[in-house]
């Protein structure tokens, strides 16, 4: 039932974004950005990073 359904995610979704909190690796104030093209499945791509220091990703931006 979807009423049950949106019950679930009202009680667990609180739950799972703290889990996720604490394990969330922390980012350091010194970033770069990382350009370059990768073949996925055959086909080239652009992938746009952007890293800190120790090479933790902190966004990236996959293109066709």
């Amino acid at each position: 039932d979807l009423a049950t359904i949106q019950c679930w995610v009202f009680k667990f979704t609180p739950l799972v974004e703290q889990q996720l909190e604490r394990e969330k690796k922390l980012v350091g104030k010194r970033w770069r950005p990382n350009e370059t093209y990768i073949k996925v499945k055959g086909e080239w791509r652009y992938l746009y990073r952007v890293v800190d220091i120790e090479d933790i990703t902190v966004d990236f931006l996959l293109t066709k």
